[in-house]
């Protein structure tokens, strides 16, 4: 039988994350991060990588260009994203607007990921076609518009509508029947009659 040491031991899992920081990270910064997240401890630290500069760069839409420095680091005991942002933003002494921390299982970051290797997968040498120069594409739907399209709907709901009027004020009739309405018949009330609800 095993002992619970052993099943510790054996349950172990590691912890990955993904920083990413709107500030250059250099081998000095490494270090420090490294050291700060002892008391996580640290499995890895990968060496930082950095994106091309960004009008808008992702993760950090509300600052101006830049580039994003990513570090990918695997941790042995758990933490949250906003704690670790919390505690390197104080360790690095960078503001926590610059910090971005995820998981790399993040739906994000797997897009991130997933739209990089589509990138990738492209030939650099292609040119997109231009919108401009190309025809509409080819609808088979024929799509209801035009003056035709316009009355015929207008006919159909005034088909729907004859005799709804009626029903509505007077229960007794079929609601199915076609009534025919004169525009201006409700407006025609009897006059010099009290009100229901009565008078002075």
């Amino acid at each position: 039988m095993k002992s619970l040491k052993q099943y510790i031991t054996e349950a172990k899992t590691d912890y990955p994350f993904r920083l990413k920081f709107a500030v250059e990270i250099t081998d000095e910064h490494l270090d420090r991060l490294e050291g700060a997240l002892d008391r996580y401890n640290v499995k890895s630290v990968s060496k930082s990588s950095k994106t091309i500069m960004q009008k808008h760069p992702m993760d950090f839409g509300n600052l101006p260009a830049s580039e994003v420095y990513i570090v990918d680091l695997v941790l042995e005991y758990p933490t949250t994203p906003d704690i670790l942002q919390n505690y390197i933003s104080g360790m690095l002494g960078i503001p926590e607007s610059h910090i971005v921390v995820r998981s790399p299982n993040h739906p994000e970051e797997v897009q991130n990921d997933k739209d990089q290797k589509e990138l990738d997968d492209t030939d650099p040498d292609a040119k997109p076609e231009s919108l401009l120069d190309s025809d509409y594409p080819v609808s088979e739907d024929d799509l209801p518009a035009g003056q035709e399209y316009t009355d015929k709907m207008l006919a159909d709901e005034d088909e729907k509508r004859k005799g709804r009027l009626f029903d509505m004020v007077n229960f007794a009739k079929d609601p199915s029947s076609e009534i025919e309405h004169e525009p201006d018949e409700f407006l025609k009330a009897p006059q010099g009659t009290t009100s229901p609800v009565g008078t002075n």
